[in-house]
């Protein structure tokens, strides 16, 4: 598919950025072209091309203002200032670069994006991957892409587990414990405590429990402990066995980046080499953050998530190189949006039976076009404080291997969509 560019486009690294992210959407090649007569079709602000672009957005960006409240309709779309019709190109870039939450103020306590101001929250559609029915609409309305429109993927799981706490078993499942008045279960938790077998040290059965499944994961560690991070020293015996442990088993092995000051180079030393994959503690990660990881060598992050409500922070399925407004250029590093965790369900307030149900209505609604990222953190395969999310987390295994949903690493994610 050739296309042209016009010279009246303001920004055209916006354009082709997005024109590669809809490419690889649909497995398609686009080539641009500098002569308009050598094209399929021509994108530009005038009306007289194929694709008409919104003025206005590029107007808006200029001046660093990216708040949903101007740039889209009530719809949730960005339109063209004549004609009021959906300027497709520039809506999925607004989304699925998370350009809302540039060069705003808005942030909870702990700094992260609020989810209460999101355009996601605001229209109700955290749950929905928007940004791939704006894909097809888009090809579906554009008579040259027609043939692109009914083009999908399966989705595929992205497993990973969090390891915050170790030795805090003793704490919560003791308290768990002493509430149910369990004597011999607070006896069993000291005891496996002092001894170096903490109940949460169980990378063992999760890895034994995925493997009946088939599927790998891959382990995200945090190397500082203090009161803001783990409760473990990385460089113990106990934990070095356990990465040890997921290297032998064909697992992978990610940084947890650590709130604090510390870099990213000083804390990847810390764990075995190479470490290709990042998760920010707590999520607590913006979209200035892209440049930092990239210059620490980082090819793969799975922060971009709200941690208050499962689904799409940037409204689309697949992972994606994300752009840089601050560099205006596309980053070298993918972008793997986490889309399910444990603690967001737990703290939803619904009863277990209703987050099951939650979880495979959102499941079976993402059978495609979707990487499908899950957090499962060590201690909710706790059978006390947290009892009945093992069980959960082994169905949603299940469904996924019934439905021939397969699993995918870090390096196989990187392979096929860094480019």
């Amino acid at each position: 598919m050739k296309i042209f560019l016009s010279n009246d486009i303001p920004n055209h690294a916006i354009v082709q950025h997005t024109l590669q992210l809809i490419a690889l959407n649909k497995k398609e090649k686009f080539i641009q072209v500098q002569n308009i007569e050598h094209a399929d079709l021509s994108i530009g602000i005038e009306s007289k091309n194929t694709i008409q672009l919104s003025s206005k957005f590029f107007e808006l960006l200029q001046q660093k203002t990216t708040q949903h409240q101007l740039h889209l309709n009530t719809h949730g779309r960005i339109t063209t200032p004549d004609t009021q019709k959906t300027d497709y190109l520039s809506t999925i870039f607004y989304y699925v670069n998370c350009v809302q939450e540039y060069h705003t103020s808005s942030s909870d306590h702990y700094g992260r994006f609020n989810y209460a101001d999101s355009i996601q929250k605001h229209l109700g559609i955290t749950h929905t991957n928007f940004v791939q029915q704006l894909i097809d609409e888009f090809c579906n309305t554009t008579p040259q892409l027609n043939i692109l429109a009914q083009r999908t993927r399966p989705s595929k799981l992205f497993l990973t587990h969090d390891i915050d706490y170790i030795y805090k078993a003793k704490n919560e499942d003791g308290m768990f414990a002493l509430k149910n008045k369990r004597w011999l279960t607070i006896f069993k938790l000291l005891f496996n405590h002092y001894i170096g077998t903490p109940d949460w040290l169980n990378i063992d059965r999760i890895i034994a429990i995925e493997k009946k499944h088939g599927f790998n994961s891959t382990f995200f560690w945090l190397t500082i402990r203090d009161e803001l991070n783990s409760d473990y020293n990385i460089q113990s015996d106990i934990i070095q066995k356990q990465l040890k442990l997921i290297q032998a088993s064909a697992n992978s092995i990610g940084l947890h980046k650590a709130i604090g000051n510390t870099t990213f180079e000083s804390e990847i030393k810390q764990l075995p080499q190479p470490i290709v994959a990042n998760r920010y503690h707590f999520l607590k990660f913006t979209v200035n953050d892209f440049q930092q990881m990239q210059s620490a060598g980082i090819q793969l992050d799975t922060s971009l998530g709200f941690a208050e409500e499962i689904g799409f922070r940037n409204s689309y399925g697949l992972p994606f190189m994300p752009f840089d407004l601050n560099q205006n250029k596309t980053s070298d590093l993918i972008e793997v949006p986490l889309n399910l965790m444990d603690r967001t369900l737990f703290n939803s307030g619904k009863s277990l039976s209703e987050q099951k149900e939650t979880v495979f209505n959102w499941l079976n609604a993402n059978r495609f076009n979707s990487i499908i990222t899950i957090d499962w953190h060590n201690n909710f395969f706790s059978s006390l404080s947290y009892n009945g999310y093992q069980n959960l987390y082994e169905e949603i295994l299940q469904h996924a291997k019934e439905n021939n949903i397969d699993c995918c690493s870090p390096n196989e994610l990187i392979e096929e969509f860094g480019k």
